[in-house]
């Protein structure tokens, strides 16, 4: 299967809202994101100011809102601080509010979105394709904000976890989506995929997006797991491991860099609780406190590990540490 000669041509469609200024250095409350953490979801600004009266007024509605869609995987709403900033009284300021957890960065910005005036508060809604759909003063039309909101979540496509395809509208190849899951041989149906793109037209077209898309996840992860050899073993054989499952015959010079790794115990139990970590943010949403718990069982087998002064070892500890933070006690 020659997958990578035929991709190298084919153009990349938009998969999600280009969110500016999401990145450490601005982030203020709540949960820390990353860009990725936008991808293929409909994306809402709540722009806002910790000495604004009016932001105040209105936060209340925010705080139901974002309650109302912590268990939504199609959304993601995000506050924007506009005046100077200040992490304390932000965070004082949405914790009275009664959303401690909203993730808030300092003037956030959507890509492409029209003026929406210059009194505070201010909000905008993306839709899963990164159009600005909505633009106003949720103080003085939450009613319109929150409908724009809504409709957006209905008219994107439904989670498919651990599909390659999740988040992606496809109107002509969902037939194979639901063979795109990582972990899983998918190979079958990537020829599928070829196929239909050499046939040109609108499921084509689309056919060779979703290839483009495959391919990027293939090469990114081929990256990852090179990259860690040495620095980070057991993140190396986790992610080659499920790469090799997923793409058997392309990533078959893999096997011999990671039969090594597999014959070391400590690295070996690293990889399986890392490979935990990864299902267990992806579920997190559904069942926080469960996730919580769990958390806390993984901490405690790692801390039975042999080798308690391993980087590997020490590295996924914080990185369990860091993920059993964010979620709530109940």
């Amino acid at each position: 299967m020659r997958l990578l000669p035929l991709l190298a041509a084919l153009a990349v469609a938009p998969l999600f809202a280009a969110v500016n200024g999401l990145i450490p250095e601005n982030h203020l409350a709540g949960p820390a994101l990353e860009a990725k953490d936008a991808e293929g979801k409909v994306v809402a600004l709540y722009g806002f100011g910790w000495r604004c009266p009016r932001c105040k007024a209105c936060l209340p509605k925010v705080a139901k809102l974002a309650k109302e869609l912590a268990k939504e995987p199609r959304a993601l709403l995000l506050g924007s601080h506009l005046q100077s900033p200040n992490a304390e009284a932000v965070k004082a300021l949405l914790e009275q509010a009664g959303c401690p957890d909203l993730p808030t960065y300092q003037f956030l910005s959507l890509e492409g979105a029209p003026d929406a005036g210059s009194l505070l508060p201010l909000a905008y809604v993306a839709d899963h394709t990164g159009e600005v759909v909505w633009a106003g003063s949720p103080l003085e039309d939450f009613a319109g904000f929150e409908k724009a909101l809504r409709d957006a979540v209905k008219a994107a496509p439904k989670p498919l976890p651990g599909s390659l395809a999740d988040g992606l509208d496809l109107r002509h190849n969902r037939d194979l989506a639901g063979r795109l899951m990582v972990g899983q041989n998918i190979e079958g149906a990537l020829r599928q995929l070829q196929s239909r793109a050499r046939r040109g037209g609108q499921a084509g077209e689309e056919a060779a997006t979703l290839l483009r898309h495959c391919q990027r996840w293939a090469e990114d992860a081929k990256r990852r797991v090179l990259d860690n050899l040495e620095p980070h073993p057991s993140l190396a054989l986790a992610e080659g491991q499920t790469l090799l499952r997923t793409l058997p015959t392309q990533m078959a010079e893999l096997r011999a860099q990671l039969e090594p790794l597999a014959q070391n115990p400590q690295t070996k139990a690293l990889a399986a609780s890392r490979l935990a970590l990864g299902k267990l943010r992806r579920e997190a949403a559904k069942a926080p406190g469960r996730a919580k718990t769990s958390a806390t069982l993984q901490l405690r087998r790692l801390g039975t590990l042999p080798d308690q002064a391993d980087p590997d070892l020490l590295s996924l500890r914080a990185e369990w540490q860091a993920f059993r933070d964010t979620l709530p006690d109940r």
